[in-house]
């Protein structure tokens, strides 16, 4: 009996410790300034509802807005993936010549996710269709 005890009272102190790990607010004052400032940029007339900070070793953000978009960010502030909604993903927060190349080919299909990494950028249309970009822009891959 005085196992399950013992058990029991573990149990609650790692479920508490784990909740600790994870911050949640919607103050943008919590988010790092670059993070804030691409958030004012590129989403003017949205709000923040939610901000979940992860404080592990790699510090990170995920924001959603008031339209269900989120956006997570790493530790500087620097977004790594932007899941939008139906009314998508602004083709503004890519570069360039992959907003060229997705207009010129895929003209009529709204940007739902981007996801940026050290290799490139992926890019999700509306139609469930992806696309692999290296970091000079250049298709390296449709899904």
């Amino acid at each position: 009996m005085k196992q399950i005890l013992l058990y029991c009272i573990a149990l609650f102190f790692c479920t508490v410790s784990s909740l600790e790990a994870r911050i949640i607010t919607a103050n943008p004052e919590k988010l790092p300034f670059a993070a804030r400032n691409f958030i004012t940029a590129y989403f003017p007339d949205l709000r923040i509802t939610i901000i979940k900070i992860d404080p592990d070793s790699k510090q990170r953000y995920e924001v959603i807005l008031s339209n269900g978009c989120w956006i997570e960010f790493g530790k500087k502030g620097i977004w790594t993936k932007i899941h939008g909604t139906s009314a998508g993903v602004p083709a503004s927060i890519i570069p360039e010549n992959i907003a060229r190349y997705l207009e010129h080919h895929q003209p009529n299909l709204k940007i739902t996710s981007v996801k940026r990494e050290k290799s490139g950028y992926t890019i999700g249309l509306h139609n469930r269709e992806k696309f692999h970009f290296d970091k000079k822009g250049e298709l390296t891959s449709p899904e």
